[in-house]
């Protein structure tokens, strides 16, 4: 068994696959459990002052879109985070870490 195998199996622990800019903000890809999430962090200027919208969606569950805009960044994910555990049973989403998402972003300086 290689070493890799041994620490992760790419299946289990949350890490972030990849990071790209869109138009609006920045999009993380994290994937746990074999499950994929993706998180898209933009800000927003109104009359004011700016706000953040965190968005969170999985691609292999269409329709799992939630978002949510706070003051800061790490709020709006805390929001996020709250509202993808009520619908993973009733919406039957994926369960993932959210303290490790969190984690994860702050590691990258997205949160």
């Amino acid at each position: 068994m290689s070493r890799a195998n041994k620490t992760d199996n790419g299946t289990d622990k949350l890490r972030i696959t990849d990071q790209f800019r869109t138009r609006t903000g920045m999009a993380y890809e994290l994937r746990q459990h074999g499950a994929r999430l993706t998180v898209l962090i933009a800000e927003r200027t109104n009359d004011n002052g700016s706000e953040w919208l965190v968005e969170a969606s999985s691609v292999q569950f269409p329709g799992s879109e939630v978002s949510h805009t706070a003051s800061t960044r790490a709020e709006a994910l805390r929001h996020i985070g709250v509202q993808w555990v009520e619908g993973a049973t009733t919406r039957g989403l994926p369960s993932f870490d959210w303290t490790a998402v969190a984690t994860a972003l702050t590691a990258v300086r997205a949160i």
